[in-house]
């Protein structure tokens, strides 16, 4: 078989019809045409990419992405908060009723308000708060926030007094000594001061029970109790109870043995001392106004 040799730039002839070596050649597509048939399929893929890729990341996260709840963690339990007086009032706390009373009667956290203190004081005391007893007698003593009532004053004082609360008993002492609300009694006087001098707690209550003993007021006359309660008072700092010790020392009755050194003068006699220390002035002076006119 003969094949002619194409010059450069000649097209090849035709097959001649019927011609046994003519042998047909499909066409050739040119590089140009192949281009222009894998451009299109090339668009499309980048398109169907491009969807995903939006689809995928962008269109699905457009929805709310619910939040994480982390586990619960294991906490060691905690002390539960300490209810306010004022929360406590609707349980009748008595220890929170009183302190209700003091924050009135104080005027801290509240306007000072004596009425108000009174009612809580009242409260507690009624529920047997010993503290609110004694706080609600020297309210009627003093006629603060209700009106003054000796009697009140040491019904409240003895209640308290009798549940141990040193306070109360010395001022129930008192309460006897002057015959404030109960008839003046010193027999009760000297056992309530007793009952607290011997707690050491109130100097004044032992130099109040040395007076006694010295005077003989409610228990025997006796120089040598009178001293070593005084000289008890004393040692706490108790200046009535030094310048009682003083004035024994000058008396001529006092046993030798009674007495301290006589370098110290005596600057009061021992009635002045009584009569200045005394929370009650003005009641013992009336006493003694009283008695001089017998």
């Amino acid at each position: 078989m003969k094949r002619t040799l194409l010059r450069q730039g000649e097209e090849p002839a035709a097959p001649v019809a019927g011609g046994n070596d003519a042998i047909p050649e499909a066409p050739k597509k040119s590089d140009q045409q192949e281009g222009r048939f894998v451009f299109p399929q090339v668009l499309v893929v980048l398109a169907a990419l491009v969807a995903f890729v939006y689809f995928a990341f962008f269109a699905g996260n457009s929805s709310p992405v619910p939040p994480v709840v982390p586990p619960p963690s294991r906490q060691e339990p905690t002390a539960p908060l300490k209810p306010t007086p004022a929360a406590e009032v609707q349980r009748n706390d008595p220890r929170s009723l009183f302190e209700l009373g003091v924050m009135y009667w104080k005027g801290n956290g509240v306007p000072q308000d004596y009425v108000k203190a009174a009612e809580y004081y009242r409260k507690a005391a009624e529920l047997g708060h010993a503290e609110a007893q004694y706080s609600l007698g020297t309210l009627y003593k003093g006629g603060a926030g209700v009106p003054k009532n000796y009697v009140e004053a040491a019904k409240w004082y003895r209640i308290a007094a009798e549940q141990g609360l040193k306070e109360a008993q010395f001022h129930l002492g008192y309460v006897y000594y002057n015959g404030e609300g109960v008839p003046r009694n010193f027999t009760e006087a000297a056992k309530w001061f007793r009952i607290v001098a011997e707690q050491g707690y109130y100097s004044d209550a032992q130099f109040r029970l040395g007076a006694m003993y010295a005077k003989g007021e409610g228990v025997p006359q006796d120089y040598a109790e009178a001293a070593k309660w005084y000289r008890k008072a004393a040692a706490q700092g108790h200046g009535p109870a030094k310048e009682a010790l003083r004035e024994m020392n000058k008396a001529e009755n006092t046993p030798p043995e009674l007495k301290i050194p006589k370098t110290v003068r005596a600057t009061v006699s021992a009635s002045q001392v009584l009569l200045r220390s005394s929370p009650s002035i003005h009641s013992e002076k009336r006493e003694c106004s009283k008695e001089g006119k017998r």
